[in-house]
């Protein structure tokens, strides 16, 4: 992994870090890009699968590779990198204080995602489609089918028990 190249010595030689607002500041001039004394970062949206809504983030170039802020922040503080991925507990993707991320498997941070703004159910995992109401969940990567069911509270209802089934203890970080 790329990240493994870049030191804690050498990240805190070029950039301080601001606990409390998340920031990270140039200690050093490197380009035009890089003043010292200046916010480092730029925004970029995310198009991962795991991320499919665009959420943004701040995206920092250290020594010619980019890396995102929210795991250049754990690797500032921490020392080391996070093993999997890091949630936003707020779910705002540019707010990269450290008492903001939590590591979460991929599993733990898609269910701390935002309701996609189509959703007209009110519940994640639950949608009006060939004139019923469709329950599903996600469990290990897979798309499980619940049932459709006539009336949204039934959907809703077996979307939350299949939630307690497989372990899920309501939106990871929230």
């Amino acid at each position: 992994m790329s990240e493994d190249i870049l030191t804690q010595k050498e990240l805190k030689r070029l950039l301080d870090y601001d606990p409390n607002t998340g920031e990270f500041m140039w200690k050093v001039t490197r380009s035009w890009r890089a003043v010292a004394g200046q916010v480092a970062g730029t925004l970029r949206k995310s198009h991962a699968p795991s991320s499919p809504y665009g959420v943004t983030y701040i995206c920092i170039c250290v020594n010619g590779r980019n890396y995102s802020g929210h795991r250049l922040a754990w690797f500032w503080v921490h020392g080391k990198w996070p093993k999997n991925e890091l949630d936003h507990i707020n779910q705002n993707g540019l707010d990269n204080r450290i008492d903001n991320l939590l590591p979460a498997t991929r599993g733990e941070n898609a269910r701390n995602m935002r309701m996609h703004k189509s959703n007209t159910s009110g519940t994640t995992g639950v949608h009006f489609a060939h004139g019923k109401w469709m329950a599903e969940i996600e469990y290990n990567k897979n798309r499980i089918y619940l049932g459709f069911f006539a009336d949204k509270k039934d959907a809703i209802a077996a979307r939350k028990q299949a939630e307690e089934d497989y372990g899920f203890s309501g939106n990871h970080g929230r």
